[in-house]
């Protein structure tokens, strides 16, 4: 017989195929079997009147085995929905009445269970002729029960191909066609129970479609002792977590059974149709298969913060076991694309180890370096190549920043705010203990001494705090450098159940590098205009805008720093004499960006400063998008300009007497140039000027030496020459107009002072010898003579500049033909 499938036992011989006659006479005579000293009454027999009977045995190793005491063969019986019990065993001996169909089925639906590997004895009785207690029963042959017997060590390990070997009486041919199924089920009543109502349990993962594990499967081999079946690769687990609920019991999931049958032709590995294809489910064993719970959706780690877990399942204690992180869903490929995180002490893939039955640790370390994404976790045993990693767990979430929304940059004097784009870091408690570096452009993020970005004076850069899971305050940078290729660093802060700790910036190692930070703006430097000449004020720095304004402020020679300058005033510079305005605000301090690249700001032709505010040197200060030019807004010191020119002196000469002027002032050089032009009616730079005509003087005239300690201070000398001429008369009636390198009238723009030409005024000229009444003065032949007082006959006033007892007059006497002095 073979398990599974009904025995039913023919014996040939007197009779016809085994079909005995019975008389009228010997049908009174049956017997019903009832326990007798022949035979225990724990076999459990059925009443049963027969007058031939069957008896199975176990064939000792001598005497006879149809002997009384002799151990008859046990086989676990089933009917379609249970046992025939109690207990669950054929019916051995079996008896057969003349009348009833040939042959001795011992069971109906099959043995299910029972040593295959046995050797049994065949003992006949024939009860009509012998109605003792203690029937003689001859030995009339040999039984062997085929099939598999039961295992205790059938397992697989996901991931890897899992074969069966099944050990018992399989040698036939016909069980090429043997085949077996897993199904889920905690005793041997699942084959039986289960077969026809319920598929298969194959543990295949519909995301992993490299792998299949095929249920039910045939036989592929058979070595003399075991018959192997494959059912292919299992990728999945229907349950591995432990205690979880199962045919409402509280058990450990992943209890299967490995249910063994005969098939009636090959199977379709696509198609099984168990109600025909096969038979009766003959339970082999417990089936164990290892590894862990797949399709988990809660892996997470943080970046530069230690990656492990403890994943559940059901593991081997001591076997070797490894995870592998994969950018994308190809678990189990020839070569599968490592997800590239590294730095710190990160390993990619890792060996963990089953720290109980139920539970794998993993630790990958702290990666500081890769992208925050969700990637593929793939599991595998004993792995030594990418193929080896076929188990897809679930996604793996690395939590933290993948860049900036937008760019990474700010601008100077405005309020810096680092957005990042985040994956993960939902634990918003958490993310605000979150910090970013900001570092010197080329520096390693996570050194143990930090080279921090030149961004002083806030320092705030060294350590800031995420206000979000995204969002980090720089706060406003005024006067640090302008650069874009500062280094952004990332750290994840410890959890916030950690209480009473005391948080500093090397407590947080920002080991993760975010990217590139740019600081927008203006970078200092000095610069500088000349007085009279076009102004125009070029920055240096990066990303200029046209929304950009500058504004020079007036008292602020020494300041450095825009918001120290309390109440201070927007510089007033003249230009043509006059403060020009652009709205409210004066026009050559408060200016607006160029024409793109947007990094000059025109200023015009300053001229001159008010009286009594000439300064070495201005600040000026630089706003991103200023609402308007209200100086609280320009809080980024960009530099010092200094204004090359003269300062303002009044200077004075003498009639008579050899004329030098010293200018003083900054930058003065060999180019310059001074003109003389008169006070009323005329101002520098405006034409015309009309240059006064001094006799023995040379107007305009360019300097004649340059000295000084500096380029702030020096000064210059013009030798005029002798004035021996006063075209506006004598006095402060005449101004100086300076210019850098002039090339006519209208250069001489910067006005330097009033000048002052001292001595007598000059009376009329009449055509050779003339006389003007009332204006020139005269003498009386015959009365004292002197110059300077009112004559008797008629009022003059001789006017004299700073008479000094030094001056004196002379008279001579004009020809009326030439006009010259005898």
């Amino acid at each position: 017989c073979t398990l599974g499938t009904s025995c039913t036992i023919t014996l040939s011989g007197a009779g016809r195929d085994g079909y005995f006659a019975l008389t009228d006479a010997a049908s009174s005579r049956r017997r019903e079997w009832q326990p007798t000293t022949y035979f225990p009454a724990n076999l459990g027999l059925q009443p049963d009147p027969a007058t031939f009977w069957l008896w199975v045995t176990e064939t000792p190793e001598t005497g006879n085995p149809c002997a009384a005491g002799t151990t008859p063969a046990m086989f676990t019986c089933y009917d379609w929905f249970g046992p025939i019990g109690p207990p669950p065993q054929w019916w051995n001996p079996r008896g057969n009445n003349g009348d009833d169909p040939p042959g001795y089925e011992f069971c109906p639906n099959g043995a299910t269970a029972g040593v295959t590997s046995g050797n049994y004895s065949l003992c006949w009785a024939d009860n009509l002729d012998d109605v003792t207690d203690d029937p003689p029963f001859q030995h009339v042959g040999w039984f062997e029960m085929h099939g598999p017997e039961v295992s205790t060590a059938l397992s697989c390990t996901m991931g890897q191909l899992c074969s069966v070997y099944l050990p018992g009486r399989l040698d036939d041919d016909a069980f090429d066609l043997s085949a077996v199924v897993v199904l889920e089920g905690v005793d041997t009543a699942s084959c039986r129970q289960k077969l026809y109502s319920e598929e298969a349990i194959n543990f295949n993962d519909a995301k992993n479609s490299r792998f299949q594990f095929n249920g039910p499967v045939q036989s592929v081999a058979y070595d003399g002792e075991y018959r192997r079946y494959d059912f292919g690769v299992a990728t999945t687990a229907h349950g591995n977590e432990p205690t979880a609920e199962l045919d409402g019991q509280n058990q450990d999931r992943g209890l299967y059974r490995v249910c063994w049958g005969i098939t009636l032709s090959s199977l379709d590995p696509d198609s099984v149709n168990f109600d025909t294809e096969m038979r009766k489910g003959v339970d082999v064993g417990q089936f164990h298969l290892y590894g862990p719970v797949v399709d988990r959706k809660d892996l997470s780690c943080v970046l530069t913060l230690d990656c492990y877990w403890d994943l559940e399942g059901k593991f081997f204690t001591g076997m070797s076991y490894a995870l592998l992180l994969s950018y994308t869903d190809d678990c189990g490929a020839a070569s599968i694309e490592r997800a590239d995180l590294s730095g710190g002490t990160w390993t990619n893939p890792i060996a963990g180890v089953a720290t109980s039955t139920y539970s794998f640790q993993v630790s990958f370390g702290a990666p500081s370096k890769g992208e925050a994404l969700k990637y593929t976790a793939c599991w595998g045993a004993g792995a030594t190549q990418d193929s080896d990693y076929a188990v897809r767990i679930g996604t793996l979430t690395i939590s933290g920043p993948y860049g900036c929304v937008g760019d990474c940059s700010c601008y100077k004097g405005d309020d810096c705010s680092v957005f990042l784009q985040v994956t993960g870091l939902e634990d918003e408690s958490q993310s605000r203990r979150n910090r970013i570096q900001i570092l010197e452009p080329g520096s390693t993020c996570g050194l143990a001494s930090p080279a921090f970005a030149d961004l002083t004076p806030e320092l705030s850069e060294t350590l800031v705090n995420g206000g979000s899971n995204e969002q980090f305050d720089v706060g406003k940078v005024k006067s640090g450098i302008a650069d874009p290729n500062y280094t952004l660093c990332w750290g994840a802060g410890l959890h916030w159940k950690i209480t009473d700790y005391g948080y500093q910036y090397n407590d947080f190692e920002c080991t993760f590098h975010v990217g590139t930070f740019q600081m927008l703006g203006p970078n200092w430097r000095n610069m500088e205009c000349t007085l009279g000449l076009l102004c125009e004020i070029q920055l240096t720095g990066y990303s200029f805008a046209s929304t950009n304004g500058l504004v020079i402020l007036e008292d602020s020679e020494d300041a450095t720093r825009c918001e120290d300058v309390q109440g201070a005033e927007l510089a007033k510079f003249r230009n043509l004499g006059e403060v020009l305005y652009r709205g409210v605000y004066p026009a050559f301090s408060a200016l607006e960006a160029g024409p793109a690249p947007h990094d000059t700001f025109t200023m015009g032709i300053p001229d001159g400063v008010l009286n009594k505010r000439e300064r070495t040197s201005y600040l000026v200060c630089w706003a991103n998008a200023p609402a308007d030019f209200s100086i609280f807004y320009f809080t980024v010191p960009v530099g010092k300009l200094t204004l090359v020119g003269p300062e303002k002196q009044a200077q004075e000469c003498q009639l008579s007497m050899f004329c030098t002027i010293t200018i003083k002032g900054i930058g003065l050089s060999s180019t310059n140039g001074l003109m003389i032009i008169p006070r009323d009616g005329h101002k520098c730079g405006s034409a015309p000027l009309n240059p006064c005509s001094i006799d023995g003087v040379e107007n305009p005239k360019s300097t004649d030496g340059v000295s000084g300690s500096s380029f702030l201070n020096t000064e210059q000398v013009y030798h005029f020459g002798t004035p021996g001429s006063a075209p506006e008369q004598p006095g402060e009636n005449y101004q100086l107009c300076w210019a850098q390198d002039p090339t006519d009238e209208e250069s001489y723009r910067v006005f330097v002072g009033f000048f002052f030409l001292a001595g007598i005024y000059f009376f009329s000229e009449p055509p050779c010898g003339g006389f003007t009444s009332g204006k020139d003065p005269y003498c009386i032949l015959g009365e004292e003579c002197i110059i300077g007082q009112l004559p008797e006959q008629r009022p003059i006033v001789l006017s004299v500049e700073n008479p000094a007892r030094t001056n004196k007059i002379v008279v001579i006497q004009k020809t009326p033909y030439c006009c010259e002095a005898q």
